[in-house]
C-alpha cells in the first residue's frame, strides 16, 4: 500500500508540475491568450508523463524505482490540484492586467511578446 500511495505523490506532483509549467508561461498573458506556442513546452510536458507512465508501469522501472500501479481512482487525486494551480493563476494575470495597467516593465514584456 505505501508503493500505491508514493506513486500517487509522485503522479500529482508530475501532473502538477506540469499544469505549473502551462499557466506561468507568460506573467500577464493567458494561456489562453498566448496559446501554446512554445515548442519545446509542448514536447517536454508529454515526455514527462510519458516517463511517469513508464516509471509506473514497466516491471523492470518501477522495481528499481519502487513504485507500484495504484488503483484507477488515484489518478484522479491530482485533477483538484491541477485545476486550482491554472485557476489560481489565471485569477493572478487578469489582475495584474486589470489593476496594474500602467506598469513599464510589464508592458515591455507584452510588448516583446507580440513582436516575436
Amino acid at each position: 500500500m505505501l508503493k500505491k500511495a508514493q506513486t500517487a505523490y509522485f503522479a500529482t506532483l508530475v501532473l502538477c508540475q506540469a499544469s505549473n509549467l502551462i499557466s506561468c508561461k507568460t506573467r500577464t498573458l493567458s494561456v489562453f491568450q498566448h496559446g501554446f506556442r512554445n515548442r519545446y513546452v509542448n514536447f517536454a510536458i508529454p515526455i514527462s508523463i510519458a516517463l511517469l507512465i513508464l516509471l509506473v508501469f514497466i516491471p523492470g522501472l518501477n522495481t528499481v524505482i519502487g513504485t507500484s500501479p495504484p488503483p484507477g481512482l488515484f489518478w484522479l487525486i491530482p485533477l483538484p490540484f491541477m485545476f486550482f494551480i491554472i485557476f489560481f493563476n489565471e485569477s493572478l494575470k487578469f489582475g495584474k492586467r486589470k489593476f496594474f495597467k500602467n506598469n513599464d516593465y510589464d508592458a515591455e514584456l507584452l510588448h516583446d511578446m507580440h513582436t516575436v
